[in-house]
């Protein structure tokens, strides 16, 4: 007897209008268009419209983000920011592209993915590992330059507001590890 394929799970939809309160984990792709308050989870590519708010934690394999996202983003692959979009807090990705227009305000942290990293959950744990080591960014007053950190390291870059830095557009991909 052939083996038939698992099929893709269907995209979680939040449709613009539509509120959630809670935390929304979903094995597939999901599309946010209403607002999410609470915690999410997507195992897949998480799409957050230009009419989409998500007020939580934010865990994703990858992810475009065209609307306003209000607490931590942590996305393994490649995050794309669009005009329009407002991310307030840290995002932690693989790789970023943002677009003219697109707004960021808080701390950037590029990390490579990990290879089977199960995506994280972002509630307090009772007993925490140790956080990998950071490579700091360097400050805009002259600083001792930090020793080389391993190759496993992650980079931590803070964004500063620089104006018509956002018209150039940028893209960024973690350090290879």
């Amino acid at each position: 007897e052939p083996v038939m394929p698992t099929p893709t799970p269907t995209p979680t939809v939040i449709p613009a209008g539509a509120t959630l309160t809670g935390d929304l984990h979903t094995p597939g792709d999901a599309l946010i268009a209403g607002r999410v308050t609470g915690g999410l989870r997507v195992a897949g590519r998480l799409t957050l419209s230009a009419t989409g708010q998500i007020q939580g934690p934010i865990t994703a394999a990858h992810a475009a983000l065209h609307g306003h996202a209000a607490d931590a983003v942590t996305v393994r692959g490649q995050t794309e920011l669009f005009p329009g979009t407002v991310v307030n807090g840290t995002l932690t990705t693989g790789e970023l592209t943002a677009r003219n227009g697109a707004r960021f305000e808080g701390r950037l942290v590029l990390s490579p993915p990990a290879a089977e990293a199960p995506i994280a959950d972002h509630r307090p744990a009772a007993t925490a590992p140790p956080a990998p080591p950071r490579i700091a960014a360097p400050a805009p007053t002259p600083a001792p330059t930090p020793a080389p950190a391993p190759a496993s390291a992650s980079a931590t870059l803070p964004f500063v507001k620089v104006p018509g830095a956002a018209c150039a557009g940028l893209r960024l991909r973690a350090p290879a590890g």
